[in-house]
């Protein structure tokens, strides 16, 4: 596997039964420095209307937000910028169906994808 995209995965244990959930794989190449790679704190996941991320530990003045269906489609493209008070951002998923979306956070030298399931 070396494309960005969904896939499935099934796991077979040894009586038979299987489990199978879907991912969303991005490959991010970086030379940053590992000592400070920035944190993600999301909340609250589940959620049912809004869904707040907060990046910690990063110097940087911006950062890119995409939310993703299971399919791969980016639905949401943002740029979010710091202020004052760090580096925050609150998604409306009101109007997005119940589901499984990726959130994919990225910055010079670093990228993150999180699952969040909407009630």
């Amino acid at each position: 596997m070396t494309t960005d995209g969904s896939y499935e995965v099934t796991v077979t244990d040894s009586n038979g039964c299987q489990g199978s959930d879907q991912i969303f794989v991005s490959f991010i190449v970086t030379t940053g420095d590992p000592i400070a790679t920035p944190s993600l704190t999301l909340f609250p996941n589940p959620t049912h209307e809004k869904i707040t991320l907060s990046l910690i530990n990063y110097s940087g003045t911006k950062a890119s937000v995409q939310l993703i269906s299971l399919d791969g489609k980016i639905i949401l493209s943002n740029i979010i910028r710091a202020n004052a008070s760090g580096m925050t951002e609150t998604i409306n998923m009101s109007d997005y169906a119940a589901g499984v979306y990726y959130l994919r956070i990225q910055t010079e030298g670093w990228s993150r994808v999180e699952k969040i399931v909407k009630e």
